[in-house]
């Protein structure tokens, strides 16, 4: 089952584990922060040449760590036009990543996520060779707003922090492991 698991690095963990090289790249996204409307700049930083996973972290971030009328501020505004391949993924990606935000909040999608401007014709798999298992995860597992566009990342893409948080509370953590990583803990192994 472990190479059914893809290679895709989440956001939360690239986040997490961001290297001190990454603090010039996140000065200048604050720097170049004008206004709310975030997707625009994140859209336009990648479009620019910045690692999307940093541009897209940081608007997560935002989007996490604000109010709903907020958030409704951030994705206002669209991405700008897409001129290449590579721009239009990600203007597709960032319309993804939209609309599954808000269908996590309950907020209404903004009018332009339906623009055909945000679908890819080809699918487009985040691991360009996925091997077989790997490509059947990612079938079965990416959020139905990537799957309409014709990505496929996985069910883990926008895991955050915020949500987790959530998660584990809800639950006792002696039901986080196994019975067996249970006794392999009581061992001290």
């Amino acid at each position: 089952m472990v190479d059914a698991l893809p290679k895709i690095c989440t956001i939360t963990a690239y986040l997490l584990y961001m290297p001190r090289k990454f603090k010039e790249s996140y000065e200048k996204w604050i720097a170049s922060k004008s206004s709310n409307r975030w997707t625009l700049n994140a859209a336009a930083q990648i479009f620019q040449g910045e690692d999307p996973w940093f541009a897209l972290g940081c608007f997560l971030h935002d989007w996490w760590t604000h109010t709903n009328d907020e958030r409704l501020d951030l994705i206002a505004t669209p991405p700008p036009p897409a001129i290449t391949f590579e721009e239009k993924k990600w203007a597709a990606f960032c319309a993804a990543v939209v609309e599954e935000l808000c269908l996590r909040t309950s907020l209404s999608s903004p009018a332009w996520t339906e623009q055909q401007d945000f679908f890819l014709p080809d699918p487009w798999f985040y691991d360009s060779q996925p091997s077989p298992s790997q490509r059947e995860w990612l079938l079965s597992t990416t959020p139905e707003s990537f799957k309409r566009r014709n990505i496929f990342v996985g069910g883990n893409v926008l895991d955050n922090k915020y949500e987790l948080k959530d998660q584990f509370k809800a639950r006792p953590a002696w039901e986080i492991w196994s019975d067996e990583e249970l006794q392999q803990f009581s061992e001290g192994v």
